[in-house]
């Protein structure tokens, strides 16, 4: 072989050679010589419509809107007439807050009239053609967030108001136990209401609370019964049936 042809060979393996060592260092689950873990171990974003949705909404309180001193909550329709205006929104504070001041609400509707209706726990905001129904839930027998003062009693007259955290829905108690990630919630969640109340002790009405989240919503899901969900400050609250 001639002198020219050794070096045209010579010149071709070190072209194929670097090619190889070019294509290694390219690798897609190479970089800074550190192995990426394949896409398919990686938490993916969900993509079903309930969480979807529980994401962009359950951070928020349901509408609320503040009348003689009390909170009206939002439903979903109402048959009650409206009888006379009573006021006008007059002010408004963030979903994620609770009104404190009467005419106030945290959905906006500034401006618009306040109406009574045939029933009294419930009234109506007039926007444009629109009407919003709002409704005065039940109070709870055991009034404020604190226990009461039993300072200076005797010992066998001191109520023992040391109880678990939790809700009530559908007279079933569900306590408070733990905040997880959002991938430890099922997809299949759904709406089934908003905590109306809450005090020292929990009342045995319905969506009542001894823990606060008054205005958040709750969450169930068919996959886990015995479990609830509330999204607030950053964090999901989970609830078990502690039957």
């Amino acid at each position: 072989m001639r002198t020219s042809d050794r070096i045209f060979c010579i010149c071709l393996i070190g072209v194929l050679l670097s090619l190889c060592l070019a294509g290694c260092t390219a690798h897609p689950d190479l970089a800074d010589g550190v192995e990426q873990a394949p896409q398919s171990d990686l938490p993916n974003e969900p993509q079903d419509e309930a969480i979807t949705s529980l994401i962009a909404d359950a951070w928020e309180r349901v509408p609320i809107v503040m009348v003689g001193g009390e909170l009206y909550f939002s439903v979903a329709e109402s048959a009650a007439a409206p009888t006379e205006v009573i006021g006008t929104v007059s002010g408004t504070v963030e979903q994620t807050a609770l009104p404190e001041a009467d005419w106030q609400t945290n959905c906006g509707l500034v401006g618009c009239e306040v109406y009574a209706t045939e029933d009294a726990d419930i009234v109506l905001v007039r926007d444009g053609e629109s009407s919003h129904a709002f409704e005065r839930p039940q109070p709870s027998e055991f009034a404020g967030s604190a226990p009461p003062d039993q300072s200076g009693l005797a010992p066998e007259e001191i109520e023992d108001v040391t109880v678990p955290r939790g809700l009530m829905w559908k007279g079933m108690f569900f306590r408070q136990i733990q905040s997880v990630a959002l991938n430890d919630i099922p997809t299949d969640v759904e709406e089934i209401g908003a905590v109306l109340r809450d005090s020292y002790r929990i009342s045995e009405l319905d969506f009542s609370s001894n823990c606060g989240f008054v205005g958040y919503r709750i969450f169930r899901s068919t996959k886990t019964p015995n479990l609830l969900y509330i999204a607030c400050d950053g964090e999901y609250w989970v609830f078990r049936f502690a039957g």
